[in-house]
Formats: C-alpha cells, structure tokens, sequence
C-alpha cells in the first residue's frame, strides 16, 4: 500500500488521570494503482489505569484533499 504519515499540530492536556491529545494526521498512500492522501483532524482520550495510560476514544475525520 506504499503509506506514508505526518503528525502535525499536536497539543497534550492532561487533567488528573486523563489526558486528551488534539493532532493532525496526513496520510498518503496507494488504491487501486492511484496515489490518494487525506488531511485528518484526530482527538485522542486516554486514561490511566493502574499507572499505565489507556487509550479511551479516537475520533478522527479524514477529509480528502480537495482538487
């Protein structure tokens, strides 16, 4: 699939024992023999539990690139 991601714009709160992580994925990669890339605002909710960190919920929206 030949896939290729950047991380970008990421911010970390944490609140006691959660943290909830904002970023932007950009992903490209191949279907069907044509290059394809999305732009992706991603939340993610984590939580610790028993002193390790769990991830809870990930919301992401990928958004094709516009032509």
């Amino acid at each position: 699939m030949n896939i290729r991601s950047t991380l970008s714009d990421l911010h970390v709160a944490k609140i006691g024992d959660v943290g909830i992580v904002t970023l932007v994925l950009d992903q490209e990669y191949d279907v069907g023999g044509q290059r394809t890339s999305i732009h992706a605002p991603t939340s993610i909710v984590v939580r610790r539990v028993d002193g390790d960190w769990r991830m809870v919920l990930l919301h992401s929206v990928p958004l094709a690139e516009e032509s």
